[in-house]
């Protein structure tokens, strides 16, 4: 039988210093249900709805380094975490094919995590499609394009115009 988990916990925990590192791990592991990050920071577009319309995300890519990366991954393992793992957040994750390389690395080290990204689909060919199809478990949500271009409509399930 699969235990439950409540859909928000906010116990004592919440309010003073946990200090336990394993009552620590279970805390997180109760409370954390969603985690977003940016593995790279370049976006092409600026959105209207974005915060980031006014910042400068078109600016040379940054990539999130490997120690952070790797002790992000570290603590997830530790807790086997099955929840949420988006691969971006302000960016656009496929401006930049080491996303993939990233999907590969999420998957393999958090076999039961549902990892997700969402994009705006500009950068999307027959090729990348086929190669995050080949992604097991991967959810890919695309924003709706801007200036749709031909290959576009079919992904956004609009009719050619």
């Amino acid at each position: 039988m699969v235990e439950a988990r409540p859909t928000m916990y906010v116990g004592s925990e919440m309010f003073e210093a946990v200090t336990d590192r394993e009552r620590a791990r279970q805390v997180f592991a109760m409370t954390v249900s969603r985690i977003e990050m940016e593995t790279h920071s370049y976006c092409n577009r600026r959105c209207s709805y974005c915060p980031n319309v006014v910042g400068d995300r078109i600016g040379p890519n940054q990539f999130m380094p490997a120690d952070i990366l790797e002790k992000i991954y570290g603590g997830l393992e530790e807790i086997n975490y099955d929840r949420y793992l988006i691969l971006n957040y302000y960016n656009e994750p496929l401006a930049d094919r080491s996303i993939i390389a990233r999907i590969s690395e999420a998957r393999a080290r958090l076999p039961n995590a549902r990892i997700m990204i969402y994009s705006n689909g500009d950068y999307l060919d027959r090729a990348f499609i086929e190669e995050l199809a080949e992604r097991p478990r991967l959810s890919a949500h695309l924003h709706p394009p801007e200036a749709r271009r031909p290959l576009h409509r079919p992904l956004c399930g609009q009719p050619d115009q």
